[in-house]
């Protein structure tokens, strides 16, 4: 039993700084500090979070802080869609059908 409970208080933890990190790279995002933002954009997707993966790749596509990269924005679309946000999954599907694939 208290190995249950310590494992799931690491997993809230765990969650709680990867949702901390998504936040603050949206308030990073927001300011124009592109370099934050991706820093923490980067950190929270590594760590599963869907919404910061699309975030990524948002920047990728549009170059905010970043280089433009398409190869990269749709290795994040694709990140964000294997880690379960549906609407990137859809967003993946059109572009997909743009390009003839």
């Amino acid at each position: 039993m208290r190995n249950i409970i310590l494992f799931w208080l690491i997993s809230f933890v765990f969650a709680n700084s990867t949702l901390n990190a998504l936040e603050q790279g949206k308030s990073s995002y927001e300011r124009g500090d592109f370099k934050s933002a991706f820093e923490l954009f980067e950190k929270s997707c590594n760590e599963g979070n869907a919404k910061a993966c699309f975030n990524l790749a948002v920047m990728y596509d549009k170059g905010e802080g970043v280089k433009k990269s398409k190869p990269k924005a749709m290795q994040y679309f694709q990140k964000a869609c294997d880690n379960g946000e549906m609407q990137v999954c859809v967003l993946l599907g059109v572009i997909y059908e743009d390009l003839g694939r």
